[in-house]
């Protein structure tokens, strides 16, 4: 065969084989989609699935990336701040509950650059802490965020690492290891734009010679949709879906991957010091692993 199967993790990846069939290189899939419109969870038209039912049907992880600030706390316009155009919260802990994955989106989904809401690193921090409060206050683990526009500020990125484990850009491009977890590449399907409008098939084309780059090449590609673009076709999702899964492909989800490349996520908020160190050496200190477990970690202080 020219490729072949292997189990890491957990997870159930497809290897292309390389360096003369002697070295696997692995191949991973995820799904994105951005904003938490309501078109999610409900059906544009009563004869076509929404982007939940697409997820549901086919069984995979996908991971919604939600600006908290956005979501609409009941639903009702009259006592309803928000725009009506996003999700409740309801619908978010809906899919959440049934296996959906969470990432943040900025609390009302402004540009990292916009200095008008973000003149310092402080006051990006801020709303990173903002986010986390609202969703711990909700029930959701949230792992990482997604830039609006994909615009970053490289000064700004310490303050997503001391808040998430990664954060997704829209630079097209297939991720190669080592991964820059900050600077994560993901491919549109199904943009809307005119060039795509024209020809409605040749975003599946395209997406589907992006599998079959990872499947030959290995790597890791990270799809993004928009379901409330007109241009979002559930047909075309669905047979995507369908293509990768026939190339043995795994799909997972973003922290999933991340995770089965680490072997092991250590969260900073989760370790302890007792004391404060003060100078360069290796120390052993303690890192929380769930209720009353802890375990002893060396680190090296340079």
């Amino acid at each position: 065969d020219d490729n072949a199967h292997s189990r890491n993790g957990g997870l159930s990846v497809a290897c292309a084989l390389n360096d003369g069939g002697r070295k696997p290189v692995r191949a991973l899939i995820s799904f994105t989609d951005d904003d938490c419109r309501k078109e999610v969870y409900y059906r544009v038209d009563a004869n076509k699935p929404s982007l939940f039912e697409v997820i549901q049907n086919y069984n995979i992880p996908y991971t919604l990336t939600c600006p908290p600030g956005n979501i609409r706390p009941t639903g009702n316009p009259k006592d309803d701040p928000n725009d009506d155009k996003y999700l409740t919260w309801t619908d978010v802990k809906a899919m959440y509950h049934a296996g959906v994955a969470i990432a943040c989106h900025h609390w009302r989904q402004y540009n990292m650059d916009d200095t008008g809401w973000y003149p310092t690193i402080d006051s990006y921090a801020a709303d990173l802490q903002q986010c986390m409060d609202k969703f711990a206050e909700q029930g959701i683990d949230v792992q990482g965020v997604a830039y609006p526009q994909g615009k970053y500020v490289p000064e700004y990125i310490p303050a997503v690492k001391n808040h998430y484990h990664f954060g997704l850009t829209v630079d097209r491009g297939i991720n190669r290891s080592p991964y820059a977890a900050y600077y994560l590449n993901r491919c549109e399907v199904f943009p809307d734009t005119s060039a795509y409008k024209n020809d409605p098939t040749l975003a599946l084309k395209e997406a589907k010679a992006r599998v079959d780059d990872v499947a030959q090449n290995g790597g890791w590609l990270i799809f993004m949709t928009h379901a409330w673009y007109e241009t979002f076709n559930a047909a075309d999702l669905g047979a995507l879906i369908e293509y990768i899964q026939s190339q043995g492909i795994e799909i997972v989800s973003v922290a999933d991957a991340l995770k089965a490349k680490a072997g092991v996520t250590i969260d900073k908020r989760k370790i302890v010091i007792s004391d404060p160190i003060k100078n360069v050496g290796t120390y052993t200190v303690t890192c929380k692993l769930g209720y009353e477990i802890t375990a002893p970690l060396t680190v090296k202080i340079e």
